[in-house]
């Protein structure tokens, strides 16, 4: 039905690669429902934010998961522009940068 792909946590972020719903199955909370495990495990982690890109079709959708829209990488992957996303979901611990 659907796939999440995130990197480690580095420097207390952890950098969501893929979110993938299956078109049948788009509507039904699967990607938020994936974006909120994700969520709740880097903060497990000791991690305080979470970082995206994304084509200008899933702009809205982030903003609606509660992340705030940072910048613009112009003809990125594939020529295509790409949205950066980032998402503050703790207050920074130094001592969990390094673990």
């Amino acid at each position: 039905m659907g796939i999440f792909i995130a990197d480690k946590l580095y420097g207390g972020i952890s950098y969501g690669v893929w979110l993938i719903v299956d078109s049948n199955f788009q509507g039904r909370g699967i990607g938020e429902s994936l974006l909120k495990h994700w969520e709740d495990e880097v903060k497990k982690q000791g991690g305080h934010g979470l970082k995206l890109e994304a084509d200008k079709r899933n702009v809205e959708y982030y903003k609606k998961m509660g992340f705030r829209l940072v910048g613009l990488e112009k003809k990125s992957y594939y020529g295509l522009d790409e949205y950066v996303f980032q998402k503050t979901i703790a207050q920074p611990k130094e001592e969990n940068f390094f673990k």
